[in-house]
């Protein structure tokens, strides 16, 4: 029995459809055009050479950041089933309202806390356990 038969065979029992196989296998195409393209980008290329994908997930200091971690994966998870219910065409209207609340909601929180901390005052020294930063006059 060659391979093709079997294939054949395994998606008459498992109810698969070719449309269902194609587009499996162009969404993995373009996940792994991302992968690609963000990795050309981290690789200090050309334009981009401050882009660093370590950034997304640490702090200015170079330590992991439980908030940016947090982002990250609920972003990495909320938009795969994004695709899944989209590809399954079974998309809920809630799902869509929660996927763009919740990043609205986290930029909205980071833009306030940022708005809390006064900039630095011409002339001072800020000492912390990791690094000392003087301001310029």
């Amino acid at each position: 029995m060659n391979a093709l038969a079997v294939v054949g065979e395994w998606m008459m029992l498992n109810n698969v459809s070719i449309g269902d196989i194609i587009l499996n296998a162009l969404l993995a195409l373009f996940g792994l055009a991302i992968v690609v393209s963000l990795w050309k980008l981290h690789s200090k290329n050309g334009r981009y050479q401050n882009f660093n994908l370590v950034n997304l997930i640490t702090n200015k200091d170079g330590f992991a950041d439980g908030a940016k971690c947090f982002e990250v994966g609920v972003f990495l998870l909320m938009g795969w089933g994004f695709v899944v219910m989209i590809t399954s065409k079974s998309i809920q209207e809630w799902y869509v309202v929660l996927f763009v609340t919740t990043f609205v909601l986290r930029g909205a929180y980071g833009a306030h806390l940022r708005s809390r901390n006064a900039p630095d005052q011409p002339g001072t020294t800020t000492t912390t356990q990791i690094m000392s930063k003087t301001t310029e006059v």
